[in-house]
């Protein structure tokens, strides 16, 4: 089931690729959906025990929430991507995505 859950998530990412390439009649990418598309492949990832892509999948889904103005749910992301670096040992990094995830968090409450 895991590798199952692996390419599941693989074939997310490649899904949210697509969103974010441009063409003649798509001139802006489609952040929003490829932020849902990496998000959907991080959860798939972790149901597969990658917690590295999981946590990759994360940070991309993050910057896409970003890049369409959702900052709370760039947010959420953040503080999954702290627990998957628990999983993973990669304790350097917890301050770093938590002082982002607490930013996010603070731009959100005062922008609306």
């Amino acid at each position: 089931m895991s590798k199952d859950k692996i390419q599941e998530g693989r074939e997310c990412m490649d899904k949210a690729a697509k969103y974010l390439k441009t063409s003649l009649l798509k001139w802006v990418p489609d952040y929003d959906s490829a932020a849902d598309e990496y998000s959907k492949a991080a959860t798939c990832f972790r149901v597969g025990k990658s917690y590295k892509e999981s946590k990759e999948c994360l940070m991309k889904a993050s910057e896409n929430y970003l890049q369409n103005g959702s900052l709370f749910h760039a947010a959420k992301c953040m503080d999954q991507a702290i627990i998957m670096s628990k999983e993973i040992g990669d304790t350097s990094e917890v301050f770093k995505l938590a002082m982002k995830a607490s930013h996010y968090y603070q731009q959100h409450g005062s922008s609306g």
